[in-house]
């Protein structure tokens, strides 16, 4: 730990650059200050006194800390939902944050303030947007702060946070009375009477009941077991099932 003095040879011949050094995470940490024509020793005393406090106090990463610009980072957490989580909406992410990116792929992700976020759900209400679609935008562009924020390539609050989400006042889906799940049955013919019969009885996802196998159904304990290759959540799941 202190201050050095390095020669530097180039071209012009040789120029003496002020360094410091101190210890971080058990390495031995090296940093050029500038030529010490610019750099007096008492000033590299005060920023070496100021790294240590910095490291003693936890905020040294984020002063040394090279923040992506939003475009940049999009890259990454695009691959990391899609190969490594292997989300299956990875493509709705992919649309939303190429959205978010005309706007704000240039800005770095230090820069996007809450004001940004507020001024990204106007421009969405003005294509006539839906605030529900939008709330669910924001729970993407959300998700990829907070990614960011764990891998410290992001400091501070998550904008979408401080923004807060749109009011959606949708009618939700009401449940269905048993005279009315028997007309739809009752309209349905074929192999579509049997997913509507499936669905109605289980609750289970579309892309769920159209992936069933027969191998997956056990009528001994009456209940269905879903790999977790085939559920939304990657999570092996399995369902009663009903007399029905």
């Amino acid at each position: 730990m202190g201050i050095f003095k390095r020669w530097v040879e180039s071209k012009k011949g040789k120029t003496a650059y002020r360094y410091i050094r101190y210890p971080y995470h058990g390495k031995d940490k090296w940093e050029s200050l500038g030529k010490v024509s610019e750099i007096t020793k008492t000033v590299a005393e005060a920023i070496l006194a100021e790294r240590k406090k910095q490291i003693r106090l936890g905020t040294y990463e984020i002063i040394s800390a090279k923040i992506p610009a939003v475009s940049e980072y999009s890259i990454v957490y695009y691959k990391y939902i899609k190969e490594i989580k292997q989300i299956r909406s990875y493509e709705r992410t992919n649309s939303v944050l190429d959205m978010f990116n005309k706007n704000y792929g240039s800005k770095r992700l230090n820069e996007i303030s809450s004001e940004d976020i507020d001024k990204y759900k106007e421009l969405r209400q003005k294509e006539g947007i839906k605030n529900s679609s939008i709330n669910r935008e924001l729970t993407v562009i959300s998700a990829f702060f907070s990614y960011a924020y764990k891998n410290k390539k992001f400091f501070g609050r998550n904008p979408v946070s401080e923004a807060g989400r749109l009011e959606d006042h949708t009618v939700k889906e009401r449940i269905l009375k048993p005279d009315e799940e028997q007309r739809l049955l009752d309209s349905c013919n074929g192999y579509l009477k049997d997913i509507v019969q499936i669905a109605l009885n289980t609750g289970m996802r579309q892309g769920e009941i159209f992936n069933l196998r027969w191998d997956w159904i056990d009528f001994e304990n009456n209940f269905i077991s879903l790999p977790q290759t085939h559920t939304k959540s990657k999570k092996e799941r399995k369902i009663p099932l009903n007399q029905t």
